[in-house]
């Protein structure tokens, strides 16, 4: 499995082909693959959290713990 970037509340494919893999340390088992996001990515997750902080704060903690889930 190839996970995505979360950005903005949508998941974005990222513009890199370069993945590290993200292994079970009880098992030792690679369970998913994580992009290796360039500068470009993340500056785009970074402004859109950056807009969103203001918004974000001001929302109870058991509503943004829903995300988790």
């Amino acid at each position: 499995m190839e996970i995505l970037n979360y950005i903005n509340g949508e998941w974005v494919k990222p513009s890199i082909k370069e993945y590290a893999d993200v292994i079970n340390p009880a098992t030792g088992q690679v369970i998913a693959k994580t992009p290796l996001s360039t500068k470009a990515d993340v500056d785009t997750a970074a402004k859109a959290a950056r807009e969103a902080f203001d918004g974000w704060r001001r929302t109870p903690v058991n509503d943004r713990v829903q995300y988790l889930f």
